[in-house]
């Protein structure tokens, strides 16, 4: 069937020549919620307090099995990364432009642990289980520090203790 959030996604596609070798979707949550029966307890007074335009959610990260591990190289940015490291970039960058603050998803605990925590995010709290799902999942949170509103530029009191409440799920570096 076809997800409904499709539509309001933001899609970024890693090419071989013309051949797709990987994907992600990116939400903003003013437009669609993917996942709210699991992230929008995060949401409000004490915790992510912020409008619906200046969050996200990330969906869907897939790379092909041969591309996995493989390492490209940034054409601009220079230095080499993975394909999935790269997607995830050019997703943040393109959210980080629109004024985005805060990027959240689920995933499965050893992905937490390895790719997505390298690119910035918490956990937001302990793995837990569904009943529909055959593994544990844990719901993440990152702070966008390149956003124009972001405290480099002289975040909002709001943007501040979210920030902050993020910093204190224990593993955020502000760096």
């Amino acid at each position: 069937a076809p997800d409904p959030h499709d539509r309001h996604g933001t899609f970024v596609v890693a090419y071989d020549g013309d051949e797709p070798v990987g994907c992600a979707r990116g939400v903003l949550l003013a437009e669609s919620f993917p996942h709210e029966d699991l992230l929008g307890r995060y949401l409000g007074a004490g915790r992510i307090d912020l409008p619906l335009a200046r969050i996200m959610t990330v969906n869907s990260v897939a790379v092909l099995p041969d591309w996995r591990g493989r390492r490209i190289v940034r054409s601009r940015a220079g230095g080499e990364v993975t394909v999935a490291t790269r997607i995830l970039e050019l997703l943040h960058r393109r959210f980080r432009e629109a004024g985005v603050l805060v990027s959240l998803l689920t995933t499965g605990p050893r992905l937490a642990e390895t790719f997505f925590r390298a690119a910035g995010y918490v956990a937001l709290g302990p793995p837990f289980r569904l009943p529909s799902y055959h593994v544990p999942l844990v719901d993440m949170g990152a702070w966008l520090a390149d956003s124009p509103l972001s405290r480099n530029d002289g975040e909002s009191a709001a943007g501040a203790s979210v920030r902050l409440w993020l910093e204190s799920r224990g593993r955020f570096s502000s760096g």
